[in-house]
């Protein structure tokens, strides 16, 4: 088995079709990849929709059963049950370009890569309707298809985007180097780092590979007191990953990229705790600062996030009170 594709489900069904018809219509046997679908004891009719419609159809289908424990959980049974040399992911909500996978499993094994990285669109829900990327993700990131280490194409070639479901990747990286995913907000943002690192051959293509949905009602876009508060907590756990990996770093670049990827964690930390939790502001930004040993970073922003970096970390207190006016 070359590739395995690993799906979580959970209350998917409104797009759960169209990710699966994308899946199984691609340039390689049944025999050479499957789909691993993990039912994350989704309540909708998700594996009702998998047994009756595909199943029977398509060998290379594989449905695993759990109780609901959340996506990282879900995605840790996904790589325990895969049987590809390598894997990818796809969220159920999103879909990918028809007949690829196997130009891509050509080159990496044509080239002998341990992780390979491919371009994406992002579009609308609902009407599909193509959205364009955020300028930031674009400023930094490299589509070069030369072959580096993968601490060269941290620092100098992703950018600040971190999708795990843009890389098809050896599944040895993951199980030799004991990296799970774990429960917090960055999930992506907690594994990609710690899995490229130990890469030693990776690029990209520049091809239009993977189709992200942009969904209205995701924790992202429906901010409350708890869901500000999981997130503050989820880049304070970056902030201590990041840490621990920068002090191992030897290359300038990739020290840039944790810099600048630590001001983004302290802006969010601040702005989001400022506007929903404010009682707690102080306490959290107090706390970041005592974990904290990586420098701040204007790196690669464009120049309207060079102002609020520059006000939250010269003049806070100003800063705070002119973002609540506006916010």
């Amino acid at each position: 088995m070359l590739l395995s594709i690993i799906t979580t489900l959970y209350k998917s069904e409104p797009y759960l079709r169209k990710c699966l018809d994308s899946l199984l219509n691609q340039d390689l046997p049944n025999t050479d990849y499957e789909l691993v679908l993990v039912d994350d004891g989704s309540p909708d009719n998700c594996v009702s929709i998998i047994k009756e419609e595909y199943q029977t159809k398509y060998p290379n289908i594989v449905l695993i059963r759990r109780s609901n424990g959340g996506l990282p959980e879900a995605r840790n049974t996904g790589l325990e049950n895969a049987n590809g040399k390598y894997v990818t992911f796809v969220d159920p909500d999103d879909y990918v370009e028809t007949n690829v996978y196997g130009k891509l499993i050509n080159k990496i094994q044509n080239e002998n890569l341990d992780m390979l990285r491919y371009n994406y669109t992002m579009v609308e829900e609902e009407t599909y309707r193509l959205l364009p990327k955020y300028k930031e993700s674009l400023k930094t990131v490299d589509y070069t298809d030369s072959i580096v280490t993968g601490e060269a194409f941290l620092g100098e070639r992703l950018g600040f985007a971190c999708y795990v479901w843009q890389f098809i990747s050896k599944k040895t990286l993951f199980t030799d180097n004991n990296i799970r995913f774990r429960e917090k907000v960055f999930d992506d943002a907690d594994v990609l780092p710690r899995l490229i690192i130990h890469a030693n051959r990776v690029t990209s293509v520049d091809t239009n590979v993977y189709y992200y949905t942009q969904r209205k009602g995701s924790l992202f876009n429906a901010i409350t007191p708890q869901s500000a508060e999981k997130k503050i907590n989820g880049w304070m756990f970056l902030s201590t990953v990041y840490n621990e990996l920068y002090t191992n770093i030897k290359l300038q670049s990739t020290k840039r990229w944790f810099s600048a990827m630590m001001t983004t964690a302290y802006l969010g930390i601040f702005q989001t705790s400022a506007q929903y939790v404010p009682n707690k502001q102080w306490n959290y930004i107090e706390l970041f600062k005592q974990n904290n040993r990586i420098p701040m970073s204007l790196y690669g922003r464009i120049w309207t996030k060079r102002i609020h970096i520059i006000g939250v970390v010269l003049m806070p207190k100003l800063y705070t009170w002119f973002y609540k006016k506006i916010y």
